[in-house]
Formats: C-alpha cells, sequence, structure tokens
C-alpha cells in the first residue's frame, strides 16, 4: 500500500524535518526559527520514530522497495547539527519501533506480523518471530507495556496480541474488530485502541486481555493521549481534523471536539500544561 502514495519517490515528501521549539520567534511561515532537514535518497520513506533519550539519539524506521532500514541520528548537539550516524539494513518493511532503555534493546515491529529485536548498540538480531505463527498479520499499531517486556500488537482484523519479546510468550484478545493506534495507561495497564474502519474504541485490560468496553464514535479514531492524573483520553479524528476528549474512566466526552487541521496520525499531550 505505502508504495503507491502519491509522495513515494518526491523528495521533498521524504524527508526528517527536526524543530526547534525553544527558539524565541518564528521564522518563515510561522516555522520555528530553527529547524533542520535531513534528506533522504528516493524511493524511501521515513515512517516512524522513537527516541533513545539517554542517548539523544532519534531512531527512523525507513521503507525502500527492498526491505528498509534503520537510521539513528545524533541529536547530541542539536540545534546546532544533527546527522545520521548509523544506517542498518534490513530485509523486513518496518512499522513501528521501540528503543527499550533498561534493556539497550530496540523492538522494531514489521509491517507483516514480525517482531524483531536488535541489540541497539551491535544491532544484531536477538529474537525474530511472528506475531501469530499461526498468521500472516497486518500490523497496523503496537505500544510497549510500560515497566514490562511486553508489546501490544494491533493487527487488521480481530485479535489484539500481547507478545513478551524476552520469551516469545503471546496472549491474544478478540476486539471484535480494529484497524489503527492505541495508547497503554502505565497505571491501570489500560489499552484503547482505534477501529477506523468501524469506527470505534476498543477499551481492553492488558493484564487479563480482556475486552471490557467497544465504544462506538461516530468518526475514524486515529491518534491517542491520556493523562490518567486529569481523567483525560485525547483522540485524534483522522480525516475531519477535530481532536476529541473523553473521560479516561467512563469514556464520557469530556469538551466538544476540536478542530485543528485535516489528516492528523498523531496526537500527544504535555503532561506538565495538559495542552
Amino acid at each position: 500500500g505505502n508504495l503507491t502514495y502519491f509522495p513515494w519517490d518526491d523528495p521533498d515528501a521524504n524527508r526528517v524535518l527536526l524543530f526547534d521549539l525553544a527558539a524565541e520567534r518564528p521564522g518563515p511561515e510561522g516555522m520555528p526559527l530553527r529547524y533542520l532537514t535531513l534528506e533522504r535518497p528516493a524511493p524511501e520513506m521515513p515512517l516512524y520514530f522513537t527516541y533513545a533519550a539517554d542517548r539523544e539519539e532519534l531512531i527512523v524506521t525507513v521503507l525502500a522497495y527492498d526491505g528498509g532500514h534503520i537510521d539513528v541520528i545524533d541529536l547530541s548537539k542539536w540545534p546546532e547539527s544533527a546527522a545520521v550516524v548509523r544506517s542498518t539494513p534490513i530485509d523486513f518493511a518496518p512499522s513501528r519501533a521501540f528503543y527499550v532503555e533498561e534493556h539497550d534493546a530496540l523492538l522494531v515491529l514489521g509491517l507483516y506480523g514480525i517482531y524483531v529485536v536488535f541489540d541497539y548498540d551491535t544491532m544484531e538480531v536477538q529474537r525474530r518471530a511472528p506475531v501469530d505463527p499461526a498468521l500472516e498479520l497486518v500490523t497496523l499499531g503496537g505500544r510497549i507495556v510500560p515497566d514490562r517486556t511486553e508489546v501490544l500488537v494491533a493487527a487488521m482484523g480481530f485479535d489484539l496480541y500481547k507478545v513478551n519479546w524476552k520469551t516469545g510468550e503471546s496472549e491474544v484478545v478478540n476486539v471484535e474488530f480494529a484497524m489503527g493506534d492505541m495508547i497503554v495507561e502505565p497505571y491501570v495497564l489500560t489499552a484503547w485502541e482505534g477501529d477506523f474502519a468501524w469506527q470505534a474504541i476498543n477499551v481492553v485490560d492488558v493484564t487479563t486481555m480482556t475486552l471490557l468496553d467497544r465504544v462506538e464514535v461516530g468518526y475514524p479514531p486515529r491518534g491517542f493521549d491520556v493523562d490518567r492524573d486529569r481523567d483525560l483520553l485525547v483522540v485524534g479524528e483522522w480525516f475531519d481534523g477535530k481532536v476529541h476528549t473523553y473521560s479516561a474512566a467512563t469514556m464520557e466526552p469530556r469538551m466538544s471536539p476540536l478542530p485543528i487541521s485535516p489528516y492528523i496520525r498523531t496526537v500527544v499531550l504535555d503532561p506538565t500544561t495538559g495542552d
């Protein structure tokens, strides 16, 4: 599917943009004053990011015709400079990536139902396995379960998987249908998973892997974040570009939808301000 996107071989689209949000005044067209563009050779498509805060490195999964690669960008001198310091070719189409500091590991989900664990320093493969050995899945989302060696994997279809990436053990819950993103609340271990095909949100108990609720929302949900201290779940409306707010405990709407911009893919809360 990604190979048919209109910007696939457009160098202006296939870039990594780094913005300095601490700049004192806006630059041209309202952009932050200091920003850096890392050009990538076409045809390639940067997909997802994960940040290694202890190393000041940004990890980028990149899709290409023959598989892809994983780039590591050194941000230790940002905003003065930034550069790709490592690029590891891979023979599978990558999706989400997760840096796990306490294990010095990088977990990468493949687009087609596999997960691969790398030693972060050497990029040697420690484990490569299917999420479900009986099925070839299309992976649409994933989240690390906080403080555990587990990852939740959202497949296009009827199941949500919890995989222990250290042991290979897995559990599964039927969620009626799912196609999209999710967020995991770290204290009570609840997950909210979007179904943008049938316009619903699945609420899952991560510990027991049971479906607690399925809430019809009437729009395609894509992009989630949660702040349990504020009892706040925020959800992006994919195409119309609104942000919806709910009680994280009850899924009752909190306020009127906020119009932002068309085609929302990610929503992030600032835990210090609630913005």
